[in-house]
């Protein structure tokens, strides 16, 4: 009898383990089968004019960029539909114009210089984006500023970067560095574009310098143009295995000009 009562006791717990297992086993699939998010998409207007449309599926706000016209980047604030322009403004300065963008209406972006008094700004609460960088000053003038643009041409330019204040987004242009900047700019987290280009003295970045970007997490644009033109440069095919790498970094959307377009959307 004894024992019977422990053949019925083994195979109830038996029973009862395969039970959990089967429950688990079954939610696991209906987890792999939940619906994915429902994809979201901007589309962009130039001046009334449909222009394109956009991914926009797991952006965040202040974080993703989009470039637009006339060199800026413009900080996607959680739209649908964006309708732009980059005209000229006319007698704000002692030269006789000088770009900004519009953005549905509003003014949100400038092209910061030498030339230019930021003086005429009615409403600085709403700029958005520079097309270029301004002094400490000058960027305290605008209170919601989110990001400007920096252009680096050699390793005194990166390390400048430490100068500008760390709660702005940087959309980096670079032409002509070495594998030691690459490395030299992953230590800023702020970065959110960056633009890479051959110019007419190539400094040679190899596969070392490339494999830097895999530690850029924050990075949702990368924008590769010339490498493969340049004698001087490396080989495409170590270029294609370390930019394709990158689809490791979630966020990231790389751009590879004339040869290549690749979107990593997660």
């Amino acid at each position: 009898m004894k024992k019977m009562r422990l053949s019925f006791s083994l195979l109830a717990i038996g029973i009862l383990l395969i039970g959990v297992l089967g429950c688990k086993k079954q939610a696991e699939i209906l987890s792999s089968q939940q619906v994915q998010p429902e994809q979201r998409w901007l589309r962009i207007y130039h001046d009334g004019v449909f222009k394109d449309s956009i991914n926009v599926t797991g952006w965040e706000k202040n974080e993703d960029v989009i470039e637009l016209l006339g060199g800026f980047y413009y900080p996607w604030q959680g739209e649908d539909s964006i309708d732009y322009n980059t005209n000229l403004d006319f007698g704000h300065g002692p030269e006789p114009s000088w770009s900004i963008l519009n953005v549905n209406g509003k003014l949100v972006g400038l092209e910061p210089g030498a030339f230019f008094s930021f003086a005429g700004i009615k409403h600085p609460e709403l700029i958005l984006t520079l097309s270029g960088e301004a002094d400490t000053e000058d960027l305290k003038k605008f209170p919601n500023l989110v990001g400007m643009s920096v252009f680096i041409h050699s390793s005194k330019d990166v390390d400048e970067l430490a100068s500008i204040p760390k709660n702005l987004r940087l959309y980096v242009q670079c032409i002509n560095i070495t594998n030691a900047d690459l490395r030299k700019l992953t230590r800023f987290p702020n970065i959110r574009v960056l633009g890479i280009e051959y110019g007419n003295d190539s400094l040679n970045i190899t596969e070392r310098g490339f494999k830097a970007f895999r530690r850029m997490k924050e990075l949702r644009l990368l924008q590769v143009d010339g490498l493969y033109d340049s004698p001087d440069g490396p080989p495409a095919v170590e270029i294609d295995k370390y930019i394709k790498d990158l689809h490791k970094l979630r966020k990231v959307k790389v751009w590879m000009y004339d040869v290549l377009y690749l979107r990593c959307d997660g």
